[in-house]
C-alpha cells in the first residue's frame, strides 16, 4: 500500500518552455525533493 500512495505523489521532471510572462507558473514557487 505504501508503494501506491509514493507513486501517486511522484511527478516526473518537466520543463515548460515559452511561457507567457503573465501564467501563474511564472509567479508560484514549486518545491519538491529532489
Amino acid at each position: 500500500m505504501w508503494d501506491a500512495a509514493r507513486e501517486a505523489r511522484l511527478i516526473p521532471p518537466t520543463l515548460l518552455i515559452d511561457v507567457p510572462d503573465d501564467a501563474e507558473i511564472t509567479r508560484e514557487e514549486i518545491f519538491g525533493p529532489v
